[in-house]
């Protein structure tokens, strides 16, 4: 797995702080770190983190507060609250947390679990966002071939409402793909690729070229 994911690590611990960023620094990850809960929504705000540990000790309320906040500055980080295991009880029952962006690993941890459950989250939310992307191209593609076919079709009939013959109407036809087709060619024999303002160009020659037909 290609390890270049930011990671913020939240305690008001400073020498667990620098252990934890040693240790995943060691495994090729970028570590910010943050004492309070203004210094790591400061970070949030300027940097796109990918997971946030947060040690959760309940010394007060506002902690409590700070983990919602957090979801509300960076949706789309996952969040590993570090807490003790005999308060996970009263955190799970008084934060309700959405468990597909939060998650817990329980105090004490040895590292080689820590590293593993942080590879297991940063794994997941890759398939997450793969998986969006994939809809989304999807979706675009359905609309592509929707408009294409929507205006290929009136085009057929603008065409036959000009020339008021089928066998002309036809010949044209014919000639918009077969256009489209040799640009493509051509522009990959060139080494070009298709860009938006290829693709207006082709529109507008296609314009030109029904023109002319009618």
């Amino acid at each position: 797995m290609q390890k270049s994911h930011n990671i913020l690590i939240i305690d008001d611990d400073k020498m667990m702080c620098v252990s934890l960023k040693g240790l995943l620094e060691e495994n090729g990850y970028h570590v910010y770190t943050a004492s309070n809960g203004n210094d790591a929504v400061q970070i949030l705000n300027k940097h796109t983190i990918d997971l946030i540990l947060f040690d959760l000790r309940l010394h007060d309320v506002h902690e409590l507060s700070l983990v919602n906040k957090i979801k509300e500055v960076s949706a789309d980080a996952i969040i590993l609250v570090m807490i003790d295991q005999n308060k996970i009880k009263a955190v799970t029952n008084t934060l309700r947390l959405d468990l597909d962006t939060v998650d817990y690993i329980l105090e004490p941890f040895d590292p080689d679990y820590l590293k593993k459950t942080i590879e297991k989250a940063l794994y997941k939310q890759q398939l997450e966002t793969s998986l969006k992307s994939t809809l989304i191209e999807k979706e675009i593609i359905s609309n592509i071939n929707k408009t294409l076919i929507e205006g290929s079709i009136f085009v057929i009939i603008i065409l036959f409402l000009f020339l008021m013959n089928w066998r002309p109407t036809f010949i044209s036809l014919i000639a918009i793909p077969v256009s489209l087709i040799t640009a493509i060619l051509t522009l990959k024999w060139l080494g070009f690729t298709i860009n938006t303002m290829s693709l207006g160009g082709m529109a507008i020659a296609i314009g030109a070229l029904v023109d002319d037909a009618i």
